[in-house]
């Protein structure tokens, strides 16, 4: 999966450059959970990802489960609408962080 972690003051931003599915969504979830740290909070950057499907949104799901034990924040930066959408009418949009632009991290 190409994906690229870079750090912005106290967060750890993870840039996914292409779409999730369940092929490569626990590639995902272990590339996050290796690079963590409790000091930084989690931003996943969706900006370049066009589709994901119900697996990656258990994925995402675990990954913010697994951070909370680690008492770090979990936020998705540059939702697309059509993932937006996906995230409400599946119910967990509720509890996602979402942030539209990268200043506000």
């Amino acid at each position: 999966m190409n994906i690229q972690l870079r750090e912005k003051k106290k967060s750890l931003i993870f840039d996914i450059n292409e779409d999730i599915n369940r092929e490569n969504a626990e590639e995902l979830e272990s590339f996050i959970n290796n690079n963590i740290s409790t000091e930084k909070d989690v931003v996943i950057n969706l900006e370049k990802v066009t589709y994901i499907n119900s697996f990656t949104l258990g994925t995402f799901i675990k990954i913010q489960n697994d951070l909370k034990e680690k008492e770090t924040s979990l936020y998705f930066l540059h939702v697309n609408p059509s993932i937006k959408a996906l995230f409400k009418v599946s119910g967990v949009l509720q509890y996602f962080s979402l942030i539209n632009d990268e200043k506000d991290i």
